[in-house]
C-alpha cells in the first residue's frame, strides 16, 4: 500500500465507515505521530488502476503487542463482489504473521451492512460508544459560579491552561490520572492503556495543542481530576477526556470540571463540542446529558472472537 499515492482514496473510502471526516493533511499528521512506533500494515484493491477498497491494521499499544485495530472499506459500486472479504482475509493473514491474535474494529451501529460484514467474519460486539454533540450557548452566571464554589467547598483548586503550557512534570502527573481512569474503562483496559510516550505524542498533536485543559488539585498539588478538549475545526472542538481519581469519584468533581471547560471553550470561540461516551460509563453519560450533549450516532466496537487464526 503506497500511502502517498492512495491517501486521497483512503480519505474518501474512510468516510464510508467513519462519520468523523478527516482531510488528507489531518490524516498525514495523525499517521506521522504513530506509524514509526506502532507496527502496522495496509492493502488496497484496484480496478483498472483506481483504488476501490482498502484494509489497514495497526497495533494498538506496545503494552498489548497481540492486539490491533483493523478497518476495511470498499467503494459502494464495487461492494458485494468479495473485495472486502479478500482485503480482510489478507489483513488477518498479515496480522497473524506479525503476532497479532486479537483484532478488533469499529463501525457506525446504524450501518447494517458493515455490522453484518464484520459478524460474518467472526467479529462480535464488545462495546458501544455514544458519539455526542453539545451546542455551546452562554450559560447562566450562577451555574458557572456554582461549579467553582463546589470545587472550593471540597478543598480543591482548578487550574486552566492552554495545553501547550503544560510542563513535563505536570504531564507526568496528568498521565498518572489518565492511566488510572482509562484502566477502569473495560474495553480500553482489554486493548491496553497508552503509555507515557504515547500520551505525550497525542498531547503534541496540533489540534490538541490548540485546546485547553482544566486540572483540579488538592492543596498539596496532587491531581484529583482533569478534563481537556482539542480543536478539530473552526468553531468545533472535541472533549477528549474527563477523569477523576477513584477516591474522589461520586463527589461532583467531573460535572463541575466539564461545565467549566465548556464555558472556557465557548469564551474561546467554540460553538459546538463533541464527545464520545462509553455505554459502560452511565455516570459520565448522565453528566453529559445534563450539560446538554445529545447523541448523534452510536459507534460499535467488534472483536474477533476466538482470536485470529
Amino acid at each position: 500500500m503506497d500511502m502517498e499515492r492512495d491517501l486521497e482514496a483512503f480519505v474518501r473510502l474512510r468516510a464510508l465507515n467513519d462519520p468523523t471526516p478527516l482531510t488528507v493533511e489531518e490524516l498525514k499528521i495523525r499517521w506521522a505521530a504513530y506509524q514509526d512506533r506502532l507496527l502496522h500494515g495496509g492493502f488496497v484493491a484496484e480496478v483498472f488502476g483506481a483504488v476501490v477498497g482498502y484494509a489497514r491494521w495497526a497495533r494498538f499499544h506496545e503494552e498489548k503487542p497481540g492486539v490491533a485495530s483493523v478497518s476495511v472499506a470498499v467503494d459502494p459500486e464495487f461492494q458485494q463482489q468479495g473485495i472486502g472479504s479478500n482485503l480482510l482475509k489478507t489483513s488477518m493473514e498479515s496480522m497473524l504473521a506479525n503476532g497479532i491474535h486479537s483484532p478488533f474494529g469499529g463501525t457506525d451501529a446504524s450501518r447494517e451492512r458493515s455490522v453484518r460484514f464484520a459478524q460474518n467474519a467472526g467479529f462480535e460486539q464488545v462495546q458501544t460508544y455514544h458519539e455526542m454533540e453539545c451546542q455551546l450557548g452562554e450559560r447562566e452566571a450562577f451555574e458557572v459560579e456554582a461549579a467553582r464554589a463546589h470545587l472550593f467547598a471540597l478543598g480543591l483548586a482548578h487550574h486552566t491552561l492552554t495545553i501547550s503550557d503544560e510542563k513535563d512534570s505536570q504531564l507526568a502527573d496528568l498521565y498518572d490520572l489518565f492511566a488510572e481512569a482509562d484502566a477502569d474503562e473495560p474495553f480500553t483496559a482489554s486493548v491496553g492503556v497508552a503509555n507515557f510516550e504515547t500520551f505525550c505524542q497525542k498531547w503534541a498533536l496540533p489540534e490538541v495543542q490548540a485546546g485547553r485543559t482544566i486540572s483540579v488539585r488538592e492543596p498539596n498539588g496532587n491531581v484529583v481530576g482533569m478534563t481537556y478538549y482539542s480543536c478539530i475545526s473552526d468553531g468545533s472542538s472535541l472533549s477528549e477526556f474527563t477523569g477523576v481519581r477513584r477516591a474522589w469519584r461520586g463527589k461532583g468533581v467531573a460535572a463541575a470540571m466539564k461545565l467549566l471547560i465548556l464555558e472556557i471553550a465557548r469564551m474561546n470561540g467554540v460553538r459546538s463540542m463533541h464527545t464520545s461516551n462509553s455505554s459502560m460509563n452511565p455516570a459520565m453519560l448522565k453528566i453529559n446529558r445534563t450539560l446538554g450533549f445529545q447523541s448523534k450516532y452510536d459507534w460499535m466496537i467488534l472483536e474477533k472472537q476466538g482470536g485470529n487464526h
